[in-house]
């Protein structure tokens, strides 16, 4: 594992372990009707980007993993390749 590997999967485990709440907090806004949400818009811009702020801690989380994921499958093809061919990367 690279050491860039290893700092992404460190920011994957925080995210991963705070998860379940910041999807919790950001689901209270499918249970709003749009007035509500024009509401806390005007009234709560705090509340407001608290909500923001969780959103993108959620797609970090998630482009992370993507991240990670493809490399490791990127690893796992690539000594596939060598162990089923290993003359092919030679040429």
């Amino acid at each position: 594992m690279t050491p860039h590997d290893s700092h992404k999967l460190l920011q994957l485990a925080d995210g991963i372990d705070s998860l379940g709440d910041d999807l919790t907090t950001v689901s209270t806004i499918g249970k709003m009707d749009h007035q509500q949400l024009l509401d806390m818009a005007a009234n709560q811009p705090e509340k407001m980007e608290r909500l923001f702020q969780r959103f993108r801690k959620i797609e970090t989380t998630i482009s992370t993993l993507q991240e990670l994921l493809q490399s490791w499958q990127g690893q796992l093809a690539l000594a596939q390749r060598e162990a089923t061919d290993p003359g092919r990367l030679d040429s």
